[in-house]
């Protein structure tokens, strides 16, 4: 404070400042009670963002009630979790399974010889070709850099041939060393394939091929026997020509079937192009190659192999269904111990396998955990309610009021929270429509109590109308149509027709279909030789982009059989990630088809493109032609008698309707059906229980930009800031008050001064004068 120093009152004696605050402080008294006003409006909105907090609190309670995947939540429960284990997931269908496991599928592990050590001993140098199920050989080049027992483990191991080395120790004290290898996939199709072109040392000699005997007949065409064999068991192999008998190898075509006389057998296609000495793979590595000469009908000959199979690649086989009581179950194979496409939204782990004991899955209504969900709302709600109360009440002692004592606002919101919970839900034709009826009272407090044997009768006698109580739900008249789900901006269909919304497709979904031309159907006598002249492939599914696919090798005998593997070989390609494809070949009649390729996505994203392969195509050999796209279409109509959109089968409400946008649908009806029905689906109707509501009107009233809430707690800063801005002007008003007030002090100090100095002066002249005087009087005689 400028000045100051000069109002001290060291002239006059006054304490100026002193004076001056007390003069001011009748100025302040204004700021004292906008201050008291400001602490009380800090006290509501403290009070507000509170409420604010407990009842976003019951929102996610009651989000739990509003899902209704959530609620109706169910169980998978296993008799014997030893043998199996089961998750339902949402959309399961409640049901009792039994399920008998024989085999568990397991992996391809192959073993090789057996080695000194793992460090020092080495093997030749060259190539090691491992082949894993369908998919492409993997090459590894092994050199004196990386030829002994553990360097060739680690050489596989990065090679991304999906297969895992290992070495291991069988010798126990007298180490003897073999490389294990281990497929990472399950499933009989997941054989590993080794072929070894390895020179200047010993092989891995993963099974032993002995030599081909002698033909039994007069068939003149020379037979060699090689390779690695893994399949699954020491055997001999017969093989005897089929067809074509007295045909010349090279100039016409041949066929030769092999069995073990056991499980394994097939048949070997050797076509009218075959040149003499080319290898042919038969089976687990076994590979064949004839010479010149001729074949004749019913000839054979045997090939003796061992094999390095310590663990066969098999499926995991189980059985639906009892015998009990003369019934047949179905027997099922799976690649893997995880079945997820049995039971629609079900997961089935196979743990062990037991052919003798059936094991029952349960699948129902997780009761407790419903229970669980709507008693914690209910204690929420309550919550709620004391909390209210408590800001409402007033002390008559005291005469204070809670911080919402008669806010206005505040009491309306409790009312409108406990009419969202407490009404009937409208548009439910059932008996359950309200609380009440679900064994829920109100106390003479307003909070809410749960008659917990009445609840739990309730979800056990029938847990879908306790879910329709709660949850946002929707049925319709048409079997074509499902309800998918609704939004908050959906409203219950009650509010404009009792009978629901219309529902009218104009367009039915599809899939993208691309049809081959016409073939020759494949047959035994006249099979469709894919070899690794004509196996490549390429295509685009729904604007994903395959590698090279291979077509597996073989002498396709059947339409259907080809199908299946053009499936096989584009379903298992990780490029197409989700992608799927079904292939079926139709029959046209008069011994010629022609296949049909289906993408398994509906709407216009669903494509399919064959592309240009590098070489070997197929495409001449299944009737197929590259560049030319198919697509499928989207679901169009309307919902309400307003156009929807349409993306695949899902149908939604259009976006700004007053009463449909949001709301989705599940359209099945096929083109065909659409042409018979007609265009007209039927009504859907949208019901929104407790749950629901309630989570929509706290939504509604907490929204950042248009809430109610969020407004009156915006209010409440806004008062704020205005009253602060009271205090600044009114201690404007004081701080330029208090310095004329300084600066008359000031000058009144300096005018005191000035006259003191003046009679200070005056003193000391008249004392000057005095003793002038005197002086001269005393010098006058």
């Amino acid at each position: 404070m400028a000045g100051v120093g000069g109002i001290q009152g060291l002239i006059t004696g006054i304490d100026s400042l002193d004076l001056i605050n007390k003069m001011l402080e009748i100025e302040r008294r204004p700021i004292y009670n906008i201050e008291s006003r400001i602490e009380k409006n800090q006290k509501i909105r403290s009070a507000y963002d509170a409420m604010e907090a407990i009842i976003l609190a019951l929102k996610i309670d009651a989000r739990n009630l509003h899902r209704r995947d959530r609620l109706l939540s169910l169980n998978a429960v296993s008799t014997d979790e030893d043998v199996l284990t089961a998750t339902a997931r949402s959309g399961a269908v409640r049901g009792k399974y039994s399920l008998t496991v024989t085999q568990l599928a397991q992996s391809h592990q192959v073993a090789t010889a057996e080695f000194a050590d793992r460090e020092e001993t080495t093997i030749g140098t060259g190539t090691i070709t491992i082949t894993k199920g369908a998919e492409s050989p993997v090459e590894i080049t092994i050199d004196s850099s990386n030829n002994t027992l553990q360097q060739v483990a680690q050489a596989i191991n990065s090679s991304g041939a999906g297969v895992e080395a290992t070495v291991v120790n069988v010798g126990g004290d007298q180490p003897a060393y073999k490389i294990i290898l281990s497929g990472e996939g399950t499933g009989a199709s997941q054989r590993i394939v080794i072929d070894e072109d390895l020179a200047g040392g010993t092989g891995l000699m993963l099974g032993e091929v002995g030599s081909a005997s002698a033909w039994e007949g007069s068939s003149s065409a020379s037979v060699d026997a090689a390779g690695n064999y893994t399949g699954n068991s020491d055997t001999t192999l017969t093989f005897t020509v089929a067809s074509g008998g007295g045909g010349a190898v090279g100039t016409d075509t041949l066929v030769l079937n092999y069995s073990d006389g056991g499980n394994l057998s097939g048949t070997l296609t050797i076509p009218s192009s075959y040149a003499a000495g080319t290898e042919i793979s038969v089976h687990g590595g076994l590979k064949i190659s004839l010479g010149a000469g001729t074949l004749v009908e019913g000839d054979s000959f045997e090939v003796a192999v061992e094999s390095s199979t310590i663990q066969a690649p098999v499926n995991a086989i189980f059985s639906l269904g009892s015998a009990a009581g003369g019934g047949t179950p179905v027997e099922l194979q799976s690649s893997t111990n995880t079945i997820s496409d049995l039971i629609d939204n079900v997961t089935i782990e196979l743990h062990t396998a037991d052919p003798t004991s059936p094991v029952y899955i349960d699948i129902s209504v997780d009761g407790d955990s419903m229970y669980e969900d709507i008693e914690g709302f209910i204690n929420r709600f309550n919550d709620v309610i004391k909390k209210f109360d408590g800001h409402f009440q007033y002390d008559e002692e005291y005469g204070e009021g809670g911080e919402l004592f008669g806010d206005s606002y505040a009491m309306r919101l409790s009312m409108a929270i406990r009419r969202e919970v407490t009404d009937m839900v409208h548009g439910l034709n059932q008996t359950l429509n309200n609380l009440g009826l679900l064994g829920v009272t109100t106390s003479p407090d307003g909070t809410l109590a749960v008659n917990g044997s009445v609840l739990r009768a309730s979800i056990e006698e029938d847990p879908d109308a306790v879910v329709r109580l709660f949850a946002t739900t929707g049925t319709t008249t048409d079997p074509d149509i499902q309800f998918l789900l609704a939004s908050s901006k959906t409203l219950p269909s009650y509010r404009l027709d009792e009978s629901g919304y219309d529902v009218n497709i104009t367009v039915a979904a599809s899939r993208a279909k691309w049809e081959g031309s016409t073939l020759g159907e494949p047959t035994t006598g006249a099979p469709l030789v894919i070899d690794s002249t004509n196996n490549r492939f390429r295509i685009e599914l729904n604007g994903r982009e395959s590698v090279e696919l291979s077509l597996a090798e073989g002498a396709y005998t059947s339409g259907s059989a080809l199908a299946e593997a053009i499936t096989e070989a584009i379903n298992s390609d990780g490029t197409l990630g989700s992608n799927k494809i079904s292939v079926t070949y139709v029959d046209d009649g008069g011994g010629t088809g022609h296949l049909e390729f289906t993408s398994t996505l509906y709407g216009s994203n669903s494509t399919i493109k064959f592309l240009e392969v590098s070489f070997n195509s197929v495409y001449s050999d299944i009737g197929v032609t590259t560049g030319v796209e198919k697509r499928g279409t989207n679901v169009a109509g309307t919902i309400n008698g307003e156009e929807a959109t349409g993306t695949g089968q899902y149908l939604t409400g259009a976006m700004d309707n007053e009463y449909t946008e949001g709301l989705q649908l599940l359209v099945t009806i096929t083109t065909e059906q659409l042409l018979s029905q007609g265009g007209a689906q039927g009504k859907v109707s949208v019901t929104k229980g407790i749950g629901a509501r309630i989570t929509e009107y706290i939504n509604d009233i907490t929204d950042a930009n248009s809430g109610a809430l969020t407004a009156k707690k915006n209010t409440f800063d806004d008062i704020e800031a205005g009253m602060k801005e009271q205090i600044e002007i009114i201690q404007a008003s004081i701080d330029k008050k208090e310095e004329q007030l300084i600066k008359q002090f000031i000058n009144l100090e300096n005018a005191i001064a000035e006259f003191k100095a003046q009679e200070s002066y005056l003193t000391s002249m008249i004392s000057q004068l005095q003793i002038l005087s005197n002086y001269k009087l005393k010098h006058s005689d």
